[in-house]
């Protein structure tokens, strides 16, 4: 059997607003107290780190379950299942992106709140409401997404090459599949 019919390829793109943000003013601040240039650059957390801290766990938690039960695969971020896991790995990012898009409403409607925080926090020097998105754009800011492809075979080549060249790149991406399945003992 062929690890195509055995496997498929997932990855996971996950997304959230910016919390950080490099203060240029700040930066030039510290340096002319110090009497000096290039000591660094500082970055302000434009959220406070505890609105976003159930969320990050949830990310956590589902790329640690995606590197448990998958295998890596070429130089993206994509992964190998075995089909045999397919339907208990589904199930569980469905609930993992369940939980992220709860969590996420939950920080959409707590928006104006973190504003005022942050304004407080940062105070008038270091707060610029120019660097948040408006309300209305911010649930767009999160994504959770699990993709699946099938597992490519030498069959898949579409392009315009001699039979030879189509031959061993054929061949080669057959052996590279073979040799994926002989290191993931599918």
């Amino acid at each position: 059997m062929n690890l195509n019919e055995r496997a498929i390829l997932v990855s996971l793109k996950i997304g959230l607003p910016t919390a950080t943000k490099r203060d240029k003013q700040a930066t030039e601040d510290v340096e002319r107290v110090h009497h000096s240039q290039n000591l660094g650059r500082f970055n302000k957390d434009l959220v406070n780190k505890s609105f976003f801290a159930k969320i990050k766990s949830i990310e956590s938690q589902a790329r640690q379950y995606l590197y448990t039960n998958t295998v890596p695969w070429g130089d993206d971020d994509s992964r190998l299942l075995s089909m045999r896991r397919f339907a208990v790995f589904g199930a569980k990012m469905q609930e993992f992106g369940a939980q992220f898009d709860a969590e996420a409403d939950g920080v959409v409607a707590q928006w104006p709140m973190i504003l005022q925080e942050a304004e407080k926090r940062l105070g008038a020097k270091l707060f610029n409401p120019a660097e948040y998105p408006d309300e209305s754009l911010v649930r767009d800011r999160f994504r959770f997404r699990v993709g699946y492809t099938p597992v490519p075979t030498g069959n898949d080549l579409r392009v315009s090459l001699d039979a030879e060249q189509l031959d061993e790149m054929r061949a080669r991406i057959d052996e590279d599949a073979q040799a994926a399945l002989k290191a993931s003992m599918l």
